[in-house]
This record gives structure tokens, C-alpha cells and sequence, in this order.
């Protein structure tokens, strides 16, 4: 039996991550180029699944970009990161507009095993390049 490993996420992207919590709503930033393709990751999404009413999962949510828009279409969304500060600042961001997330910090890896079927669908966008 294989072992999972506990984590691949790399520490000097949390890192980097994390120094730029503050800048993710900012849509002129450091993230402006998520936040001009959000709308067409969330077209393809909804072309390819029903998003109202369902429950989702977006994995290496960030700062919440697509979680919320997720959101905003009529899913439930639970939203995973490890960056601690971007996770806050998602966090503080939705709450100010609204918007009603389950952020959680947590890896897939161990969130998964306890979550089986859990939801209808998953997301994991801009992220894999981030982790070993």
C-alpha cells in the first residue's frame, strides 16, 4: 500500500502567496490576469456542469476569485488553500460582499479521504503549477 503523502504544496509558493494576500481583489494587481479570464473559467464550468444548486469544491482557491463567482452562479462552494493569509483575506472579502463560502485551510489530501462524494463537482484552476 502506498502511503499519501501529507502535503505537495511547495513553501515558497505559500510564501509568495501569502505576501500577496492583500492584493488579490485589486483587479488592476498582482492578479489582474485571473481576474480578466475569471469570467470565461466560469463559462466553460457552467458549459460543462450545472453550477446552480450544486455543491462544489475549488481546490487552491487563493484569495476566492472563481469561488465566489462559483458562488454568485448558485453553487454551495466549499474552497480549499494552505496559504493561511490568502485564505484570510478571501475570507474577509466575501464575508464584506455577502457572499457565503466555506473556506477551509486544507489539502486535498487530507480533506478528500473524509469527504467522499461529497460534492457534484471540483475545481482546481492555475493551481497544479504550485505544488510538487
Amino acid at each position: 500500500m502506498s502511503r499519501i503523502p501529507s502535503s505537495s504544496a511547495r513553501p515558497d509558493e505559500l510564501f509568495k502567496f501569502n505576501q500577496l494576500a492583500d492584493q488579490w481583489w485589486d483587479e488592476a494587481g498582482a492578479f489582474a490576469a485571473l481576474h480578466a479570464i475569471n469570467p470565461l473559467r466560469l463559462g466553460f464550468i457552467e458549459q460543462h456542469t450545472e453550477v446552480s444548486g450544486r455543491r462544489g469544491l475549488d481546490v487552491g482557491c487563493g484569495g476566492g476569485i472563481l469561488s465566489e463567482a462559483l458562488a454568485h452562479a448558485g453553487a454551495e462552494i466549499t474552497a480549499l488553500d494552505l496559504a493561511a493569509d490568502t485564505l484570510a483575506a478571501a475570507r474577509v472579502h466575501a464575508e464584506a460582499h455577502g457572499v457565503n463560502i466555506h473556506y477551509q485551510l486544507a489539502d486535498i489530501l487530507s480533506f478528500a479521504p473524509a469527504h467522499p462524494h461529497a460534492f457534484d463537482f471540483i475545481t482546481c484552476m492555475e493551481m497544479l503549477e504550485h505544488v510538487d
